[in-house]
């Protein structure tokens, strides 16, 4: 047995559920994050368009902290490196989900 699954087992400890719901939590959230980047940038897709057909075709697109700066746009991921975090942090939580449930079976919970 590695180090991880002795870290599991030993966090997990009776409360497998508690690994479940965490990984839950965990997909969940990226699942929403990517949603709201994929938001994100249709958005600035969307604005540079606009601009591209009027007079200022020579600007690239912005970022959503740009064209919406009275909204908290900190959160939503625009840039590919943080796409991939979102994808790492649902493989983590599916991950945590799989584990959690082969361990209610294992020990019976």
């Amino acid at each position: 047995m590695n180090q991880m699954d002795e870290f599991l087992i030993s966090a997990a400890g009776d409360h497998p559920e508690r690994l479940v719901v965490a990984g839950e939590v965990a997909m969940y959230s990226a699942q929403a994050l990517l949603l709201a980047g994929l938001a994100g940038k249709v958005a600035t897709t969307a604005v540079s368009a606009v601009r591209l057909l009027g007079a200022k075709a020579a600007e690239s697109s912005k970022p959503l902290a740009e064209l919406y700066p009275d909204l908290p746009t900190w959160w939503v991921p625009e840039s590919g490196a943080a796409f991939v975090a979102c994808a790492a942090l649902m493989v983590a939580g599916l991950w945590m989900r799989h584990v959690g449930r082969r361990y209610q079976r294992v020990f019976g919970l």
